[in-house]
C-alpha cells in the first residue's frame, strides 16, 4: 500500500517539475500521503504482531473464538482399563496443551468427554486443574462424572475451595453431612448445574434452621432463583416477603442473569420498584437484547397500555407516584 502512495506522490512531483517545483497544495497532500503510508506501516506491525502472539495450540473459528486444535486432542492416546496416577497426569497435560488459548467452551466439546474417561477414585490428582486461571471449563462440565464413592472424604474436605464440587456432593447424596458448609458454598457462589440438583438441595432442609439458611442462600445468590416455587411453599414462608428480599439484595448485581425474572416475581406481587425495571428494560431494549415473552404478556395485562416504548414510558412517568396494585387483578392502576 506504501509503495501506491509513493507512486502517487511521485506522479504529483513530475507534475509540479512541469512547473520547476511543486505548487503549495501538492507539497501538501504528499505530507498527508506520507502520513497515511507511515499509519499503514504501524497497522502492518501490529497486525503481525498480533499474529505472532495468538494461542499455538488453538484454531480461530468465525468470530474470533480459539478452539483446540483437533488434530492434536486426536492424537492423544486413550487410558488404559486401570490407568496408574503417573499415566493419568500424563493425560491431563496433553489435553491442556492441546486446548492452550482456547476461549471458547461447551458441555459438547471432546475434551469434556476425554475427562469423563477417566472415571472416578482419581479426584486428588484433578483438584489442582481446577485451581487458579483461566478455568478448566471442561474439567467443570466433566466432574460430576469422576467423583465416586472412594473421593468421598476428598471432596468434602475440597468443597469450600471448589463449589464446582457441589453437584457431584449432592448428586452422591453426601450433602446432609455437611449441611452447614453446603448452605454457605451455596450462597457464596455460582456452581455450574446446580439448578439440575433441586430435589437434593430441597431434601438437605429438615428443621427450621435448615430453612432459614437455605432461604438466606436463596436471598443473595442469583443462581439459586429456581428454587423459589419450592421455598415458597414451605412452611412459615411470606411468599412475597421472600422475593422481595431477594429483589432487594440483588437489584444492583449487574452480572445477574436471572434480575429479569426475579423481576418479573417481584412485580408480580405488587413491588413497585421491580414493575418499574421492567417496564425501563423494555423502553429501552436493543434488538439484540433478550427479553422474555412473559414479561411482555404480564407489562400488557398489568398495564392495559400498548406494548410501544413510547407510549409506555410516558404512561409510566407521568403516573408513577399514582400507581397503585389490586392483587385480586395483578394489575397496577392509577388512583383517581
Amino acid at each position: 500500500m506504501k509503495y501506491s502512495l509513493c507512486f502517487a506522490a511521485s506522479l504529483l512531483l513530475l507534475a509540479g517539475c512541469q512547473n520547476d517545483r511543486p505548487t503549495a497544495a501538492q507539497e501538501e497532500i504528499i505530507r498527508h500521503l506520507d502520513a497515511i503510508g507511515t499509519s499503514i506501516d504501524k497497522l502492518g506491525e501490529s497486525l503481525e504482531k498480533s499474529r505472532k502472539t495468538e494461542p499455538t495450540g488453538a484454531v480461530r473459528r468465525l468470530g474470533g473464538a480459539f478452539e483446540a486444535d483437533p488434530a492434536k486432542l486426536a492424537a492423544i492416546p486413550p487410558l488404559p482399563d486401570k490407568p496408574t496416577d503417573e499415566q493419568i497426569k500424563s493425560y491431563l497435560a496433553a489435553i491442556a496443551d492441546a486446548s492452550a488459548g482456547q476461549n471458547s467452551f461447551g458441555p459438547g466439546n471432546p475434551q469434556v468427554a476425554m475427562y469423563r474417561k477417566i472415571g472416578p477414585g482419581h479426584l486428588s490428582l484433578l483438584l489442582p486443574e481446577m485451581s487458579g486461571e483461566p478455568r478448566n471449563y471442561h474439567m467443570i462440565y466433566a466432574l460430576p462424572a469422576l467423583v465416586g464413592p472412594a473421593d468421598k472424604k476428598t471432596a468434602l474436605a475440597a468443597l469450600a475451595g471448589q463449589p464446582e464440587l457441589l453437584v457431584p456432593i449432592l448428586k452422591n447424596g453426601w450433602g446432609k453431612e455437611i449441611k452447614k458448609e453446603m448452605f454457605a458454598v451455596m450462597a457464596g457462589s455460582r456452581s455450574f448445574s446446580i439448578q439440575n440438583q433441586k430435589k437434593e438441595i430441597i431434601e438437605l432442609v429438615e428443621n427450621d434452621e435448615d430453612r432459614k439458611q437455605l432461604i438466606q442462600a436463596f436471598i443473595v445468590q442469583p443462581n439459586l432463583f429456581f428454587l423459589y416455587d419450592d421455598l415458597a411453599k414451605m412452611p412459615g414462608v411470606n411468599a412475597t416477603d421472600l422475593i422481595n428480599q431477594a429483589w432487594e439484595s440483588q437489584r444492583f448485581n449487574s452480572q445477574n442473569w436471572t434480575l429479569q425474572p426475579l423481576a418479573l416475581q417481584a412485580a408480580r406481587r405488587g413491588n413497585l420498584e421491580a414493575f418499574g425495571y421492567l417496564i425501563n428494560k423494555f423502553c429501552t431494549r436493543t434488538p439484540n437484547d433478550y427479553f422474555n415473552d412473559d414479561i411482555l404478556i404480564f407489562l400488557a395485562l398489568a398495564t392495559g397500555q400498548p406494548l410501544q416504548a413510547e407510549k409506555l414510558q410516558n404512561w409510566y412517568s407521568e403516573n408513577r407516584d399514582k400507581l397503585m396494585f389490586d392483587p385480586a387483578t395483578k394489575h397496577y392502576q392509577v388512583k383517581k
